[in-house]
Parts: structure tokens; sequence; C-alpha cells
């Protein structure tokens, strides 16, 4: 039995941002002994950490998880539904606070779990002052995507938004339909664990308008000059501060360990 409730946050879109903004809070009904917020990674909607959030109220800790712009049911962004787009993490960042400030986490002291991409969110929204943060869990955390060069990424990327690919996918690059990406593979770079490896596409089976695959050529640009801006520069992760637990996965191939 899980002591918890359950709420959805919806922000409708204003005149800064044309999307709404969702994210969901759990509370437990136990002697609360802690908050979390949840920063899921690329194409995870906040669907995949309802169980996680369910486990943990029982234990006492009420939590929040978000939906980054472009995911879940944080808006379509890119030329195509299931593209993730973006201009600038800054975006990601204004986001996240608007939710928080609409939420019960305003005033509060919580940790953070962030996962990949959420684990790059997450360094860079600690160094926000006027949060309570008491520690950060990042998991697989991305420092930057695996490629040949961050520099070579970042230049090819800027030229062909110059052509106006900003929101397209990569260009030659034939798009996979759901049932594709469904069947697991060994070598696949994301998990070893078909039953990890499932959750997603359940989720996605169960509601299509949450279905988010591919970066946009915008998305590409904003990851790696974050991480090449951030994570890749020693004296800007000296300036963090707080506590950190960093959970590795044994053989990451999506984001350089």
């Amino acid at each position: 039995m899980h002591f918890s409730s359950q709420k959805e946050i919806i922000i409708p879109p204003n005149s800064l941002r044309s999307f709404q903004l969702r994210g969901v809070y759990f509370k437990t009904q136990k002697k609360q002994i802690g908050r979390i917020l949840f920063l899921p990674g690329f194409t995870e909607p906040c669907e995949k950490y309802f169980y996680l959030s369910k486990k943990l109220m029982d234990l006492g800790f009420s939590s929040l998880i978000v939906d980054w712009p472009g995911q879940g049911k944080s808006g379509h962004l890119g030329k195509y539904p299931t593209t993730i787009h973006c201009d600038s993490f800054d975006l990601h960042i204004n986001c996240l606070i608007e939710i928080i400030q609409n939420s019960k986490f305003k005033d509060k002291e919580f940790s953070i779990i962030g996962h990949s991409m959420g684990g790059h969110l997450a360094l860079i929204f600690s160094k926000k002052l006027n949060y309570k943060i008491k520690c950060l869990i990042l998991i697989a955390p991305m420092f930057v995507p695996k490629s040949a060069s961050p520099f070579l990424v970042i230049f090819l990327s800027f030229i062909l938004i110059k052509f106006g690919f900003s929101k397209k996918n990569i260009p030659f690059i034939k798009r996979k339909t759901l049932d594709d990406r469904r069947i697991f593979h060994v070598d696949n770079p994301l998990t070893r664990s078909k039953k990890g490896y499932d959750i997603q596409f359940k989720i996605f089976e169960k509601n299509r308008d949450l279905e988010r695959y591919e970066p946009s050529i915008g998305w590409i640009y904003s990851a790696f000059l974050s991480c090449l801006k951030r994570t890749l520069n020693p004296v800007w992760l000296k300036e963090i501060k707080l506590p950190i637990l960093f959970l590795l996965a044994g053989d990451e191939r999506i984001v350089d360990q």
C-alpha cells in the first residue's frame, strides 16, 4: 500500500513560452522525513519515475518530478512530434524554477536526483543559492555526450543551424518507428537490462503523446556547448560546494565517464 497522494501541476503557456509546463507532486501521508526533486534524463517523461516516487512515499519522502521543455506533457518543440528541441539549456533551468515556484518545494529543503541530462541540469541548478538544496544524487550524469570531438560537433551543428536545421533531426539518418525501437538488442547503447529497457516503451505504448526519441540539431548544439562551458570546466565544477553522490553505469555508452 502506498501512503501518498499524487497531484499533477500544469502551468499554462505565457508570454515567455508557447507551451505548457508539467510537474507531478507526490506527498507522503506518513511522517515526512525529506523531499526529493527528480530531474529526468533525455526523452524521459515524469511517468518513468512514478514507481520510485511511490516507493519513497512509503518511506516518508515527498517528491516532485518535472517534464522538461519538449518532453512528456511539456510541449512538442521540434520539427517532428518525437523530436526534442531547445535553443539553450537556460530554458530548462528557467522552466524548472517556474515549476518549483508553483509547488510545495518553493521554500523547503530538498535533495535532487538527476539522471543523465537531468544530472547535468542538476549541477547547473545547484548554483541557484536562493534554494535550500541538501545534496545531489547523480545517476550516469551527462558530463559530455560521447563523440569524436565536442568542438567538431559544436562547429557542425552551428553550421546546420545557420542553414535552417535547428528544429530538425540529424540529416541523412532514417527515423525509426516505435516498433523498430521497441526491439531489445543486447548491444544497444542504453542498457543491458531488458526489463529496464522496456519500462519507457510501455509508458509510450499507453500514451503515444509522450513519445520522444531524437534530438534536434539545436538540442545537440545546446548540450555540447553547455558541457564545454560547465561540466568540462574544472573551475566551474569546483564552485559547487554541495555534497554529491555519483552513480556511474558499468557499461555506459551514451555519456562519457
